[in-house]
């Protein structure tokens, strides 16, 4: 039983990692796109654009569009997670 639960534990750990991860992706990709069009900025919604910029590009490894629908359906929509779960409920 608890050999199992160890188990369990240790697959959803990447699950909940990767989870993270993209939340943080999407909250830098919000703020990004928030402040992309809007002229002119304060100073804090410069620093803001700046740093979501510099977060993103390294983020993307040289792609250049922000995959952020990709993000969103990994996000609600994790791999795996599903099959962890019921197995741990069944």
């Amino acid at each position: 039983m608890i050999g199992e639960q160890l188990d369990i534990q240790g697959k959803l750990k990447p699950v909940e990692r990767r989870l993270g991860t993209l939340k943080k992706h999407l909250e830098q990709a919000d703020i990004y796109f928030k402040c992309k069009g809007k002229k002119p900025l304060t100073e804090a919604e410069q620093i803001l654009f700046t740093t979501a910029k510099d977060y993103l590009k390294g983020v993307m490894n040289g792609k250049t569009t922000i995959p952020t629908r990709t993000w969103k359906e990994e996000y609600s929509n994790p791999a795996g997670y599903g099959a962890i779960t019921d197995k741990a409920a069944g």
